[in-house]
């Protein structure tokens, strides 16, 4: 009874803006009625406002200079080993689908929120039928994982998605317990640290988030997700 469950929220929330649709007794999310023709996805992350154009999604073709095969391959190698910094919107959606992606192989059913629901990136239902969410974070660079505590729902797990541009993705699934207990852990270490410096502690909150090495303890972890 004290536990709110993710879906049951979401039920709440499309019945009360419409938002949602029904498909299967599932809610999916609709397109939002403002998108134009042409546009496809919201440009920034959380709260997605504003659109991103369909056409700068493609990839433009680079003119070569004249030269010798040599000169072209090391020219084409240059710039694979250059890495393009990214915008967040642009790595977050990579993430969303590239999860979606890897639930639908294990045959899952996966639906995107669209910025809809502010916890929640993907509903999801199980092979057995099984529902639960899923918030996922994304990351193009190995880094430190930035992950805040929520309340504890019934049907929530996290999948942190590591998608470089010239590496094969990886995937950490962890459950919101353990997002729970080890985000308090990470900032009892910070304030720690910060402490034996003779640094002020007043905005250590702000390191929320999980260490890199955390999250590798549950890379491919699927089995952790509801069958």
């Amino acid at each position: 009874m004290g536990q709110a469950g993710v879906l049951a929220d979401l039920r709440h929330q499309t019945a009360k803006s419409g938002l949602f649709r029904r498909v299967d007794g599932f809610a999916y999310a609709a397109r939002a009625s403002s998108h134009w023709r042409g546009r496809l996805i919201p440009e920034r992350d959380y709260p997605k406002t504003g659109y991103f154009k369909l056409t700068e999604l493609s990839m433009r073709p680079r003119s070569r200079p004249a030269g010798d095969l040599g000169q072209m391959a090391q020219i084409e190698t240059t710039e694979l080993n250059r890495v393009e910094k990214r915008s967040v919107h642009r790595t977050q959606w990579t993430a969303q689908f590239a999860v979606a992606s890897e639930l639908c192989k294990r045959d899952y059913q996966v639906a995107f929120t669209m910025g809809n629901h502010p916890k929640v990136d993907l509903m999801v239902i199980s092979p057995s039928g099984a529902k639960f969410a899923i918030d996922v974070k994304g990351l193009y660079k190995r880094n430190f994982w930035v992950v805040s505590t929520k309340d504890q729902l019934q049907d929530l797990f996290y999948i942190l998605a590591f998608v470089p541009d010239y590496e094969p993705n990886q995937f950490f699934i962890l459950s919101q317990e353990e997002v729970n207990r080890e985000v308090p852990l990470h900032l009892d270490r910070v304030k720690a640290e910060r402490l034996k410096k003779g640094l002020s502690i007043e905005k250590s909150d702000r390191f929320q988030g999980l260490l890199w090495s955390v999250a590798e303890k549950s890379k491919d972890r699927w089995d952790k997700l509801p069958k």
